[in-house]
């Protein structure tokens, strides 16, 4: 099912949700994450959520460092161990100019050429 930024926002709101926690790997499959308070859902939701991508392996350099993280709505669980407070979604990671090219990337691997498993 396609989802739209509004109607995420309003099952995280209906969810009851206070932090949102935006998940990808780097290139040795460790999960990295970003949580985002309540006060930044609706930015972080529709535009993803940008990080120093020169502190995860493999993703860039210090000169070319701003990543963002974009989030796959279909993705979007709440935790269990989190009293139904947190959730998460797995996300994209874009280079700033909107680019997918991080090699580096899981996801990004996976959509340019099929994985096997």
């Amino acid at each position: 099912m396609q989802q739209d930024p509004s109607s995420i926002l309003e099952r995280i709101r209906k969810d009851g949700i206070e932090f949102l926690q935006f998940q990808f790997t780097d290139i040795l499959g460790v999960i990295k994450t970003v949580t985002v308070p309540k006060n930044r859902f609706e930015a972080t939701v529709s535009e993803g959520v940008v990080f120093d991508g020169s502190s995860v392996a493999g993703y860039a350099q210090i000169e070319e460092s701003d990543m963002r993280a974009i989030p796959d709505y279909s993705t979007y669980t709440i935790l269990p161990d989190s009293g139904g407070k947190v959730a998460r979604f797995i996300c994209d990671v874009y280079t700033p100019e909107g680019g997918r090219g991080l090699k580096g990337g899981i996801r990004g691997t996976c959509s340019r050429r099929p994985c096997r498993g």
